[in-house]
This record gives structure tokens, C-alpha cells and sequence, in this order.
């Protein structure tokens, strides 16, 4: 309350300096909200175009990359079918680790390909459908457990090598 006693235009007065300042407040307030809706805007804006360029990268790039896996795959392939015969296990699962790790990176290329493709607002998209890329094969048991503990990281590799990460954040 009033420590000491006023006149009624006393009171009159501080109250309308207090209305004066919190609408002074106000303003400053709308004037800040303003401020952080414009640059979280122009953030997201320039995350947007970051995102794009990045898909027009990956559209750009596809069609060699997915030839790039292909290569590795086909090597690799031909490599287990030697080892196999030479009866090198170990051998085999190597290469057949590196013929299923490029394999699942191509999955994973064609897959980042399409949703580039659907980004940028491509009409074709620059590699073939994924279907028939992950078929599973059945080996010994040795085999498939050598190739599970180690095609995964690879594949993770061979696309990190090959398919930058998209931006998830810009200054």
C-alpha cells in the first residue's frame, strides 16, 4: 500500500506512471518476441537451404555412389566365391562381410537418394529401387555369426565414407 498519505491526484499520477511503464514494457516485450520469431525464421530458413543443398549433393552424387557399391560388392562377392572354394573360412567371412556391408551401404545410398529425390523435387530418381538388395543368404553357422558381428560397422563406414551426414543445425 501508500506508506504515507496522498492526495487523490497524487495518486492519480503514480498510477498512470505505472500504467506508462508497463506499457513501456509491453512493447519492449513484443518488440523482443518479434525479434526471436524473425531469427528463428531466418535459422530455420537457412537450415532449409542447408537441408536442400545437402539432398542436391546426395542426388548429384548417386548414381556414382551406387555404382561405387556395386563395384565393392561385386569384388567382394567374387572374393568370398575364391575363398570359399580355397576353403578359407575366415577369408570368406571377410569378404563376405564386405560384399553384404556394401550391399546395406547401397540400401542405405538408394534410400537417402530417394528422399533427396523427393527434397528437391526431382522427377526420376538417379538409381534403381532397393528391392532385392538385403535378400538374405543362408551359410554356416560359423559363417553368419562372423558376418553379423562385423557388415553393419562396415556398411556404417563405407556410407559415412560416401554419403555425408545432412546438417541438423546452422549458426
Amino acid at each position: 500500500m501508500i506508506d504515507e498519505p496522498a492526495t487523490n491526484e497524487e495518486l492519480q499520477a503514480e498510477q498512470d506512471e505505472l500504467v506508462r511503464q508497463q506499457q513501456e514494457a509491453q512493447a519492449k516485450a513484443d518488440r523482443i518476441a518479434t525479434e526471436l520469431g524473425t531469427r528463428a525464421r531466418a535459422k530455420a530458413a537457412r537450415l532449409a537451404a542447408a537441408q536442400k543443398d545437402h539432398a542436391q549433393g546426395v542426388y548429384d552424387r548417386a548414381g556414382d555412389v551406387d555404382t561405387e557399391l556395386q563395384a565393392v560388392s561385386t569384388e567382394a562377392f567374387e572374393e568370398f566365391g575364391r575363398a570359399v572354394a580355397a576353403g578359407d573360412l575366415n577369408a570368406a567371412a571377410t569378404a563376405f562381410v564386405e560384399h553384404r556391408a556394401a550391399r546395406t551401404a547401397q540400401y542405405h545410398a538408394r534410400t537417402a537418394a530417394g528422399v533427396a529425390t523427393r527434397t528437391i523435387g526431382a522427377q526420376n530418381s538417379p538409381v534403381a529401387e532397393t528391392e532385392g538388395l538385403l535378400r538374405g543368404v543362408e551359410f554356416l553357422d560359423e559363417l553368419a555369426r562372423l558376418i553379423e558381428s562385423r557388415y553393419l560397422d562396415r556398411a556404417q563406414e563405407l556410407l559415412a565414407e560416401r554419403v555425408p551426414e545432412p546438417p541438423t543445425e546452422v549458426a
